[in-house]
């Protein structure tokens, strides 16, 4: 009969725990579960804060170990007002179970409180090694963890020993205009580091300023990120040889290969430059794209491409487009047939537009087999210069 009750009041400790405890008073987590319950309860009723406080005392006296009871006595004397006493509680359902997720969350707010940036940032470190999703309840209050430079070098020093959580700390400061700069500056200081940012930390960076429209930050943060090697290929295109360098950056090369069309990089000779090898399929969709910035002018854009049995029912062409609003500044139509090293060029306006970007396009808008793309071409180099400067000598 035991038996049965406890196997009763395990099936609904977590759904009906206070029925679970009326089966099986020695039942733990129902007993954990029923306070936990009454304390989070939305009605508008006064819970009994002192037989709350009885009950938490009992699960430790049947369960001396479990720092939850502590954790939620401490709640308790937290909301009779005995808030000396509620971190003491919490303090010590630390002490037995480090990583105990209400009292972390207590003692990071203790600390935050009483100005003691450096234990917030070392118990918060505790929290997200154990508890990584608990980011997402604690991110609107990480600006404010950087407000001060004491925060920010308690951050950074946890951040220089490479914590598993720390590329999602970075994207969560970028979802935030408040979280943004100060994620800039610990990107810039983490790259003089014994762990440097990954190029996708640095990318998620850059995105969250272009999400903003923040289009020159994210440019000056690309910038300042690049290794010298590939600070020698940039200009007003980065990459413009389409050199093969892994990097999730929008202001290098994007792409990807579709159903229709297979796009590489850096090929053999005398493929050597971006290569898109079509599959006799409708290519609507090329993914290879570039995000840029330039300024009032005007400007060429060059390329130069070889083809191999390039067969483009609706064409392919060189897109520059601003990106906001969305429209189409120049067009680079790329020739049909077999050819080497033929160069084409086209020369565009810019105006009201502060951020553009370049892509390869299909003319085709809707996917249909009578327009089969076939062939191969190559793109050796892909360059814009600004020419009105250039005309004038200065």
């Amino acid at each position: 009969m035991l038996v049965l009750a406890d196997a009763l009041s395990r099936s609904v400790e977590t759904s009906a725990p206070q029925s679970a405890l009326r089966l099986n008073p020695w039942n733990s987590e129902a007993r954990l579960g029923s306070v936990a319950s009454v304390l989070n309860a939305q009605d508008a009723a006064q819970p009994d804060l002192a037989a709350l406080a009885e009950e938490a005392k009992r699960g430790l006296w049947l369960a001396p170990v479990d720092a939850r009871f502590l954790s939620l006595l401490g709640e308790v004397r937290q909301r009779q007002g005995g808030r000396a006493a509620a971190e003491q509680l919490f303090v010590e359902a630390q002490r037995v179970s480090p990583t105990e997720l209400h009292a972390l969350g207590q003692l990071i707010l203790a600390a935050g409180n009483r100005g003691d940036v450096a234990d917030a940032v070392r118990l918060l470190d505790v929290m997200l090694r154990r508890w990584p999703n608990e980011l997402k309840s604690i991110e609107p209050g990480l600006p404010g963890l950087l407000a001060s430079v004491e925060g920010q070098q308690a951050v950074l020093a946890v951040l220089e020993a490479d914590p598993p959580w720390r590329t999602r700390f970075l994207a969560a400061l970028a979802r935030s205009d408040a979280g943004l700069a100060s994620a800039s500056q610990l990107i810039l200081k983490l790259a003089n580091s014994a762990a440097p940012p990954t190029p996708g930390e640095i990318s998620t960076i850059v995105n969250g300023f272009l999400r903003a429209k923040r289009y020159d930050d994210a440019h000056r943060l690309f910038l300042l990120t690049l290794s010298d090697v590939d600070f020698g290929r940039t200009g007003l295109v980065h990459n413009g040889r389409f050199d093969a360098t892994a990097s999730p950056s929008p202001f290098n090369w994007q792409f990807a290969s579709t159903s229709a069309a297979e796009v590489r990089l850096d090929g053999a000779p005398p493929y050597t430059g971006a290569g898109v090898r079509f599959l006799n399929k409708p290519a609507r969709d090329i993914g290879l794209r570039q995000t840029i910035l330039l300024g009032p002018g005007r400007y060429r854009l060059a390329v130069d491409a070889s083809a191999v049995s390039l067969v483009a029912p609706r064409g392919i062409y060189w897109s520059v487009r601003c990106l906001a609003p969305s429209r189409e500044i120049a067009r680079l139509d790329i020739d049909p047939g077999t050819y080497r090293n033929r160069s084409i060029a086209t020369e565009f306006e810019v105006k009201d537009c502060a951020a553009q970007s370049v892509d390869l396009r299909s003319g085709l808008v809707a996917d249909s087999w009578v327009y089969r793309y076939s062939g191969r071409v190559t793109f050796h180099s892909l360059g814009i210069e600004r020419i009105d400067i250039a005309a004038s000598g200065n």
